[in-house]
């Protein structure tokens, strides 16, 4: 997975300084979270494609295309059916990269993806590419993620907010299944 097109001084900046950019059809925002579980099993859980129908509540299908790699450098990619949270009626499907690297001597893991989401049939279609990065923290893990994506000007309410709801719907997943254990 190439994410050249990103500059590294961009990245720094969107993680900085999160904000929407009215300028362009990319819009980017910045979560930060923590969580009271340890950070190997966060990991793990959203690692594996499969949680994802558990985790992000959109989703209603998916089969893993593509898988090489180990437990250090691990890819994939995935095809999946999603229903909108806001507009359930405009079903879409999306193909992801995703490509995985772990540090356990750094205690750092990082996921890496690129969507490419289609609607009306493949008629129309968007793309984002997101970076989650999941540390060791005093109080478990410390996630930290940034997505960046795209959206036409004019629905850029709804787009945010559906961005919004998906990321937000996994780490209240994740919170819930980690916190009763």
């Amino acid at each position: 997975m190439n994410f050249d097109h990103l500059e590294y001084k961009n990245k720094l900046s969107l993680i900085c300084q999160p904000r929407f950019k009215l300028s362009t059809d990319k819009r980017n925002f910045l979560r930060v979270k923590n969580t009271s579980t340890m950070y190997n099993n966060i990991f793990n859980d959203q690692t594996d494609f499969s949680n994802m129908k558990y985790l992000n509540p959109t989703i209603t299908d998916f089969i893993i295309t593509d898988e090489s790699g180990d437990y250090k450098h691990w890819k994939y990619t995935t095809v999946y059916n999603e229903n909108l949270s806001h507009w359930p009626y405009l079903p879409n499907y999306s193909t992801a990269q995703f490509e995985i690297r772990s540090e356990p001597e750094k205690e750092e893991y990082l996921i890496d993806s690129f969507h490419k989401t289609c609607m009306f049939n493949g008629f129309y279609c968007l793309n984002s590419i997101s970076e989650f990065k999941f540390k060791r923290s005093n109080k478990g893990a410390l996630c930290t993620e940034t997505v960046i994506y795209e959206c036409p000007r004019v629905f850029s309410s709804f787009c945010r907010r559906e961005v919004e709801f998906q990321r937000e719907a996994i780490i209240i997943n994740l919170k819930n299944r980690f916190n009763n254990l």
